[in-house]
């Protein structure tokens, strides 16, 4: 463990500017979920959730944990022209008679 500055010394303005940079560096590194140790450059940064070094996040398509959006997901399995409604509905008239708890309901929902 390094020995703690005495009050009177303080570090010089260099010092410090290097200090805010490194640590700004090391928060944007964490944000994006790139893994970055003291011996890594910015070319050997690599992405925590997968590994891969081409991307900075899940988001990315060229990540192989890329997940689909709904729009996507839509369009891949039904194909460009299907379209999406939301209907409104009581939930006594979705739930099945036999699954109903009156106390339940009328407790939360009522």
């Amino acid at each position: 463990m390094p020995k703690r500055k005495k009050a009177t010394e303080k570090d010089d303005m260099q010092t410090k500017v290097d200090k805010q940079q490194g640590k700004q560096r090391r928060l944007s590194d964490n944000r994006n979920g790139r893994l970055l140790s003291a011996g890594n450059s910015e070319a050997d940064v690599k992405y925590s959730s997968c590994g891969e070094a081409d991307h900075n996040s899940a988001r990315s398509k060229q990540c192989r944990n890329y997940k689909l959006t709904l729009d996507e997901t839509l369009e891949k399995h039904l194909g460009i022209s299907c379209e999406r409604s939301t209907r409104k509905l009581y939930l006594d008239s979705v739930v099945k008679k036999e699954y109903e708890e009156k106390s339940y309901y009328s407790q939360q929902f009522y």
